[in-house]
């Protein structure tokens, strides 16, 4: 019967849309559970789609330059260091021209929708329509289907565009109404004070004592000023929040609703709960920043997570935005996650920094967390591009000796300190139920940024996440008030608004924004492994996020896919965060293999002197660093190269910037003049050698003569027929070799226009294009052509 009717689906689309084979489709913009369920049938043609997002595409050369400035905004050597801009210079530098936008709009106003308007970034539209408008422009079936409980709209075929859009957009974000999940583990009731024996539950004074929030490097900051963005589609209300922020002591008010269109209320008990979770824990460890929740409702087409991380973005006023809402890559499709990769891409380039969830189902993020087992491998696709920190959990290692006080504080406190941590895991196969556990594994659709070079990942493996993690575990969990009660929750949507929290104090000491900031967390955690930089992180090497099913990554001394870098000792890294600037002067980022390196770097004018130091990671070997901050030397092996330069003044400030070479790589080429040669005839074979500053070669055969002609080139001769390989190896680099196929031929004499030829004049023909000669002119027209020699070769068998 499904068969049936998606055969049916298929006829459809193919009536609906005039002139097919001209159009487009996009991968990946079907949802996968359209695969696993069966249809209920066919969608009312007059129902409401509601709001839907198209996304634009970025051009490649456009992407190029947006990365170089991804890149440049992060470096203190360049102009550009923390030059953000605006969301309507994000568009006119990088989103597809204002007349091709115009263009887009034009063709989907022609189609029957409603457009509501084209983001402040350029790179999508919001627009609207029903069932008929979206089968008729899309060619794009809708049908019925029911998802846990509830009966939800989706395409069951890929959506087509005209021929004219093929370089502009990159499909509609969602046309179903799957949504995105939630990463908490659920909550249960419970009273607000400690318990007897090894129940203990996280009020906000003991975050900030186990995390460092009352250290002299923190507690002199708490958010005031800078402003955390909270993604949201119910509408709560601020009533629990305001009663949380007093029975725990926090300053009153700092908190506002945004509505971002019609009101969606108060939509379940469960999704009050995650808004409450997130704007209380952000608030908890930022009691002084302000905390916007920017609500959405979500329509039958599109989630209002979508919708509000649009918003956010756009409207450019949080400094820190937390989202606690993930969906597995295969399920956020092509359109869905070129949408987040670019809208993240605008935040960091606007210096917004994006914590986002990393999940709950462990190393199995395509499955749902209360599944009993898990199928394969995924990540959240929210959180896996380059342009976020993705963070993940943990769980306190608290059975065994003494870390609580029997008895809490006024404001709940009752943690004594830092307590040991493991990967957070309280599924089936540790024990629990489910597959609750830190979400954490590589992205199958995009790479591994090189910030994560070197941490023991395959360079052609995807971006890792997490990059931080912080306690998400139900044994110890978060207490929120929601519906007038505290409850008890875990989860990586507890962790992540608790970071951003942390991330507002550092946004307020530095005095501005901090965009992505990745490349600072990993250079920090180089320099610390190296034991020449200050204890910022604490190291996860307990535990894993196996789940039932599924095998998953054990956290290990340094990086791993489980708790990231470790969570935080947040005194320690506001100080070091906000600590002394360390600036390349120059950067030679692609050096040639054996060429010179001349870098330097200082520390800001009018600071006392500083003494620099390599602080983790590899310098390319040849090269030295000095103690006044000059790198020189010749680069003697190739390849890329990440590594922490400290620097220390008399005043004792330090700080650590982290630079990236890549040395080479080497490649050569060969050719040869002609396909192949006669028997004792020779013939001179090339090399050409690019990234290396020395161009010779060395040559070798598998049979017959090489006689090198100069640094690049060699003859070939060989006396006896037969096929063989003229090899070519770099001199700086022995390890790379080309080589190329000759193919040698015995002597021939041939007949035609008059005269004779041998075989072995066949190069001599090459050289006489145009002249007069009989023994050549095998065609007999007079003159030595091209036509001759194509005949001559023809007759050799060549």
């Amino acid at each position: 019967m499904r068969f049936q009717t998606l055969l049916l689906s298929s006829c459809l689309a193919s009536c609906l849309v005039a002139g097919g084979d001209a159009r487009f489709t996009l991968p990946d913009t079907v949802h996968p559970a359209v695969r696993t369920l069966s249809p209920l049938g066919a969608a009312d043609p007059g129902q409401s789609m509601g709001t839907m997002i198209l996304a634009l595409a970025i051009a490649p050369e456009a992407q190029a330059r947006l990365d170089r400035l991804l890149a440049d905004l992060q470096d203190p050597a360049s102009p550009r260091y923390h030059a953000w801009l605006t969301p309507e210079q994000f568009a006119e530098a990088f989103a597809p021209p204002l007349a091709q936008r115009a263009r887009v709009v034009a063709w989907l106003q022609a189609q029957g929708f409603l457009v509501e308007g084209v983001s402040r970034g350029g790179h999508a539209i919001v627009f609207s329509g029903d069932v008929t408008d979206v089968q008729r422009a899309f060619g794009a079936p809708m049908q019925r289907f029911s998802s846990d409980g509830r009966e939800v709209l989706a395409n069951v075929l890929a959506p087509s565009f005209p021929p004219e859009l093929r370089d502009l957009v990159r499909g509609v974000v969602s046309l179903n109404g799957f949504g995105r999940n939630a990463a908490n583990i659920g909550a249960r009731p419970v009273p607000a004070n400690t318990q007897p024996g090894d129940a203990h539950y996280l009020a906000p004074g003991d975050f900030a004592t186990i995390y460092g929030l009352r250290s002299p490097g923190a507690a002199a900051w708490d958010g005031a000023g800078a402003t955390i963005g909270i993604l949201g589609r119910t509408n709560p209300g601020l009533k629990d929040v305001n009663a949380f922020r007093g029975f725990y002591g926090l300053p009153p008010g700092g908190t506002s609703l945004v509505l971002n269109g019609p009101d969606p209320g108060s939509i379940s008990w469960g999704e009050d709960l995650e808004a409450n979770l997130d704007m209380q824990w952000a608030g908890a460890t930022a009691p002084g920043a302000a905390i916007r929740f920017i609500c959405t409702a979500s329509t039958p087409s599109t989630d209002g997570i979508d919708l509000s991380a649009l918003r956010a973005v756009d409207e450019n006023v949080s400094d820190v935005i937390s989202v606690s809402f993930g969906a597995c890559e295969d399920a956020m499709q092509y359109s869905g996650a070129s949408f987040y990769a670019t809208l993240w891409a605008q935040a960091a380039a606007q210096g917004i920094t994006v914590c986002v969830a990393s999940g709950d189902a462990g190393v199995a993020g395509c499955d749902p967390a209360s599944n009993p087992s898990g199928s394969r491998t995924g990540v959240n696709g929210l959180a896996s591009t380059a342009h976020n920190v993705a963070v993940g959990g943990t769980q306190f290692l608290d059975k065994q000796g003494t870390w609580w006080r029997p008895t809490n504080d006024p404001d709940g406190t009752s943690a004594l300190g830092y307590i040991p941590e493991a990967a957070w895991n309280e599924s089936g196969a540790a024990g629990g139920a489910g597959l609750w556990a830190t979400g954490g594994g590589t992205s199958l659709i995009w790479p591994l940024p090189a910030w994560q070079a070197g941490l023991g990942f395959p360079l052609d493996s995807g971006r890792a996440i997490p990059d931080v993690s912080f306690t998400a575990a139900l044994h110890d969990g978060y207490l929120v008030r929601s519906g007038g009660s505290l409850y008890l929750v875990g989860g990586t949507s507890a962790s992540t608004p608790a970071f951003a929290g942390i991330l507002a104090r550092l946004v307020q000491r530095s005095g501005q924004r901090l965009g992505n900031l990745n490349r600072q967390l990993y250079g920090l955690a180089l320099q610390q492994a190296a034991g020449n930089g200050p204890a910022v992180f604490h190291d996860i090497t307990v535990g894993d996020n196996a789940v039932p099913g599924v095998a998953g990554f054990a956290a290990v001394p340094g990086y791993d896919a489980a708790t990231g870098l470790g969570s935080l000792d947040a005194g320690a890294f506001l100080d070091a965060a906000a600590g002394l600037g360390v600036t390349p002067q120059a950067v030679d980022e692609v050096i040639k293999l054996g060429g010179p390196c001349a870098m330097a770097y200082a520390v800001p004018a009018g600071t006392v002197p500083a003494t620099f130091r390599l602080a983790g990671g590899e310098l390319p070997p040849g090269l030295t660093l000095a103690a006044d901050g000059t790198l020189t030397g010749t680069c003697a092996v190739a390849g890329t190269y990440t590594f922490a330069v400290r620097a220390t003044d008399a005043l004792g400030r330090s700080g650590t910037v982290l630079s990236s070479i890549q040395v080479g790589p080497v490649e050569i080429t060969t050719s040869a003049i002609l396909p192949g040669q006669l028997t004792g005839s020779t013939v001179t074979y090339s090399a050409s050698v690019v990234g290396a500053l020395d161009g010779r070669v060395t040559w070798s055969a598998s049979g017959g003569t090489v006689t090198p002609v100069d640094g690049n080139r060699a003859t070939f001769t060989a006396a006896a027929p037969g096929t063989y390989q003229v090899t070519a190896a770099s001199v700086a680099d022995p390890r790379q070799t080309s080589s190329i196929t000759v193919n040698v031929h015995g002597a021939a004499t041939v007949e035609a226009g008059g005269g004779s030829l041998s075989g072995l004049d066949v190069l001599a023909m090459a050289g006489r294009m145009g002249t007069r000669n009989a023994a050549l002119d095998l065609d007999g027209d007079g003159l030595v052509a091209d036509s001759d020699l194509q005949e001559l070769l023809s007759l050799l068998g060549w």
